[in-house]
């Protein structure tokens, strides 16, 4: 969030034991790097340890979403993993041997769906996609694809739903501030006639938050 109580971008951070591992949108990495290292850095050397950040663009991510995404990659990583120990947002390093690359596995998406994130070295980035297209249940899917699941599921996408001028009040993201905050305040909900540019979309029961279109 910014000072004002805009978000900033959206993002998953993992503990990889020992580091942590922040994964941002893609679009906003180079502007996401500039607020890390600008505005938070020195916040973070003021505690006791000590705080690094190493900016990676060497991976690739693809995204294995659906109801059988587990089975599909299950398949694939054999007995050298199991899956079914894996929660929501769990993330672990696990070596595919078939494309010889360490990968980083994470238990989460974007479609309202079971799925899993795969973070993989870009050069074996494509080996690892024909890997999975060999299962007969994964098939090619593009982000507008994506785009609809997460509508249905109300899920808000960066600069859409979300931006610097649009807080977690006005995207109907209330629930995302823990209840105490909620309760005595200390925290930034940024108001302001961005709302007015918002509309609600009522798709069977779930309701989401979505730009008005322009005449």
């Amino acid at each position: 969030m910014n000072k004002e109580g805009g978000i900033v971008d959206e993002c998953i951070v993992a503990n990889m034991g020992e580091h942590l591992s922040v994964m941002v949108n893609g679009a906003c990495r180079h502007k996401d790097w500039a607020f890390l290292l600008k505005a938070k850095l020195n916040e973070y050397n003021d505690a006791d340890d000590k705080v690094g950040l190493e900016f990676c663009e060497e991976n690739a991510i693809l995204a294995l979403q659906g109801p059988r995404s587990a089975d599909a990659l299950q398949a694939v990583l054999g007995t050298s993993l199991n899956l079914s120990r894996m929660s929501f947002l769990d993330a672990t390093m696990h070596k595919i041997n078939q494309i010889d690359a360490v990968c980083t596995i994470s238990r989460c998406g974007y479609t309202g769906e079971d799925g899993f994130e795969l973070m993989v070295p870009k050069q074996k980035a494509t080996a690892l996609a024909q890997l999975l297209l060999k299962q007969p249940m994964v098939k090619m899917a593009g982000l507008g694809c994506r785009d609809t699941l997460r509508q249905e599921c109300g899920l808000c996408l960066y600069g859409h739903e979300l931006n610097e001028n649009i807080g977690l009040v006005e995207a109907n993201r209330v629930w995302t501030i823990g209840k105490r905050r909620r309760r005595e305040g200390g925290c930034l909900l940024y108001t302001s006639d961005a709302a007015d540019d918002m509309q609600c979309v009522d798709l069977g029961g779930r309701r989401i938050i979505k730009k008005k279109k322009k005449n």
